[in-house]
């Protein structure tokens, strides 16, 4: 799935707003972050790997760790059932507003696939 959504375009039905996926991950969002919330995409590493997670705070790391980036975005989620899954990250076209959504609601027919 991953392959196939990055870079696209999206509409939302009903507000008529355009998206682009750019980002998408496997994490329990839901236990972090509840629906409405801020939060920040982090980025960071250490001598041994690189890490990206969604949470409202700053992550725990290692000493040797060296945040890179720390965009902040809006947790969009009709269950709040704490659950692992695949996030959607996706920008707004017209204000460059972030946002993250689970993929099975980001998929669930409220969003229209628009041509490339």
């Amino acid at each position: 799935m991953e392959q196939e959504l990055l870079g696209t375009r999206w509409r939302h039905k009903k507000r008529g707003t355009s998206y682009r996926v750019f980002y998408m991950s496997i994490e329990d969002l839901a236990s972090r972050c509840k629906d409405g919330d801020t939060a920040f995409l982090w980025m960071w590493s250490d001598p041994r790997n690189t890490y990206v997670l969604i949470a409202p705070n700053k992550p725990q790391a290692s000493i040797e760790a060296t945040f890179t980036m720390k965009l902040p975005l809006t947790v969009q989620m009709s269950d709040d059932t704490s659950r692992y899954g695949t996030i959607i990250v996706y920008q707004a076209e017209n204000d460059g507003s972030i946002w993250a959504r689970y993929a099975d609601e980001f998929l669930d027919g409220r969003f229209e696939r628009l041509s490339e």
